[in-house]
């Protein structure tokens, strides 16, 4: 099936329900709409599978490959450099109008937010910044625990060495990420800088042509907004295709 880029949720109303919903603009209006829709935000990984390939034709998989993403999967960074890494974070999902934001259009969190945060993965500063100065060779990339817990690598055993083999052969073919000792480094983790308090973004996952790297999007209701990437999932209607994918073999 071949998606299309939707701006809004009335834009999706049909008579079948599809897997997918694309919604643009801030996230304070953006979000309310999924969520309004009955979607939950895509997970990074839910990205990393779909460029993959699995059950699209190429068409798809080249869409998902060839632009940005905004996922429900967060990056929190304290006033003191640390930070974390949270799965289908709540305080991405609870966006709205009158959400607190810091000086730099993030989500301002207190440690009564950060508690109700399930599934978090932390990091000192010194990781931060070695994560988020260039990145990773490619068996870097597969031993990371940072993009491991991203791939949610024990629900999607292979997922992310799969993920890397693909971004390094495309970027060899396609952009020529070579150098004479090897292929460059990619899929670095930008946390963005510190505020004064700590602050929660949504991780991006950036396109082939910019390595794949994720980065904490800046700019909830500002900046960002006409280029905002949000993909609201519908888990029953993406399960009922894939069942029917497989189904036909």
């Amino acid at each position: 099936m071949a998606l299309k880029f939707r701006c809004t949720a009335k834009a999706t109303l049909r008579n079948r329900r599809e897997p997918y919903a694309f919604f643009d603009g801030p996230y304070t209006e953006a979000m309310p709409n999924l969520i309004a829709d009955n979607r939950i935000p895509i997970s990074v990984a839910q990205v990393m599978k779909n460029r993959v390939g699995g059950i699209w034709s190429s068409a798809d998989v080249e869409f998902w490959r060839n632009d940005y993403w905004h996922s429900g999967d967060g990056f929190i960074r304290n006033a003191d450099g640390s930070g974390a890494i949270v799965l289908d974070a709540e305080y991405i999902r609870e966006i709205n109008p009158q959400t607190r934001l810091t000086p730099e259009r993030s989500v301002a969190l207190d440690r009564k937010i950060l508690s109700q945060e399930r599934d978090c993965y932390h990091l000192s500063a010194v990781r931060i910044a070695q994560i988020g100065d260039e990145g990773f060779y490619a068996d870097e990339a597969k031993d990371s625990p940072e993009w491991q817990f991203l791939a949610r690598e024990q629900e999607n055993p292979g997922l992310l060495g799969s993920y890397v083999d693909m971004l390094f052969r495309a970027g060899k073919e396609r952009y020529g990420y070579m150098k004479p000792h090897g292929f460059i480094k990619a899929m670095k983790l930008s946390f963005r800088n510190p505020e004064k308090e700590t602050s929660g973004r949504s991780c991006v996952l950036s396109d082939l042509g910019n390595r794949l790297y994720a980065f904490g999007c800046n700019g909830i209701n500002g900046e960002w907004d006409e280029y905002t990437r949000l993909v609201g999932v519908d888990p029953n209607a993406l399960s009922q295709l894939e069942n029917r994918v497989i189904s036909r073999g």
